[in-house]
């Protein structure tokens, strides 16, 4: 759930929104390196290795022959300039290079965060083996940025970038919501007593229905954080973790609702989900317990 754009109304917004963006730009550590879709491809080919599955990107398809010929040889001369090959024809690829595209091809586990702040959004995605974990950033000129780390640090790094703080403490009963009124609900609170008749009408408590129209109204940051670990070759599991800060009214925590099943556009309400105030102490041990 991400807040609606008319609460984009703080008249220093735009100098936050810069603020934030700057702040969650640079590398994780200076265990650095970018590289582009087409040098990823052609690493990838002198390794025998798969493209790195989690990326946004498929490369373009070269068709002409003499055109793939000659972008492959012009990729090679970089990379060997940039000390990445050791030769333009059959080189050595970089012993770090080779490690960093071994462990995106076989990650045992992949975490993605994902920042809503005032409108801006932003995401970066983490491989991680028990030996480390690679922080992985796409850049305006569609290049990827890989950040090594130890995976001691990944953990406050997925907290940085979330920008969890402590927040009051709301003490109200949960509410259960359901997926067609989950859906409208940035565009409900906009007339806060229609939001709130029809929580109230779907058996949630007034007070709770307040405490989550002030949370929402208050709202300028939403975070959902995706990991997937595979404890052996043929198990994949992993979890989903979404929530909303509401500054002074709180963090709540307002999951994803399974609609793989469900026609929105026919007369069933949807599944429901149950929407919560958390501490961010709390937050920080569920995404502990997410982690190998």
């Amino acid at each position: 759930m991400t807040p609606s754009s008319s609460r984009r109304d703080a008249p220093d917004a735009d100098t936050e929104v810069r603020a934030w963006i700057e702040a969650r730009s640079a590398p994780a550590t200076e265990a650095t390196v970018s590289l582009s879709p087409v040098e990823l491809s052609v690493l990838a080919s002198e390794l025998s290795l798969p493209l790195v599955p989690m990326l946004h990107f498929d490369p373009i398809a070269i068709q002409e022959p003499e055109r793939a010929t000659e972008l492959d040889a012009t990729t090679r001369a970089e990379l060997t300039a940039r000390g990445i090959l050791s030769q333009p024809v059959d080189g050595e690829v970089a012993e770090s290079i080779r490690a960093l595209l071994e462990l995106l091809a076989a990650p045992l586990l992949l975490l993605r965060v994902e920042a809503s702040y005032f409108g801006a959004e932003a995401e970066w995605q983490f491989a991680c083996t028990r030996d480390g974990a690679i922080e992985i950033s796409e850049m305006s000129d569609r290049s990827y940025r890989f950040s090594a780390m130890a995976l001691g640090a990944l953990q406050p790094r997925v907290l940085e970038l979330t920008g969890l703080e402590d927040r009051n403490e709301i003490a109200v009963e949960p509410l259960l919501v359901t997926a067609r009124t989950l859906l409208v609900l940035p565009k409900l609170i906009e007339d806060e007593d229609e939001a709130l008749a029809q929580l109230v009408a779907e058996g949630a408590a007034t007070e709770s229905a307040r405490a989550l129209i002030a949370a929402l109204l208050a709202s300028r940051c939403a975070v959902a954080v995706t990991v997937l670990y595979r404890p052996d070759e043929n198990r994949l599991v992993g979890g989903e973790l979404t929530w909303i800060d509401g500054f002074d009214a709180g963090l709540w925590i307002t999951p994803t609702p399974d609609t793989t099943d469900w026609d929105m556009t026919g007369p069933e309400p949807g599944p429901e989900v149950e929407l919560r105030p958390v501490t961010a102490e709390w937050i920080r041990a569920e995404l502990a317990s997410y982690l190998p």
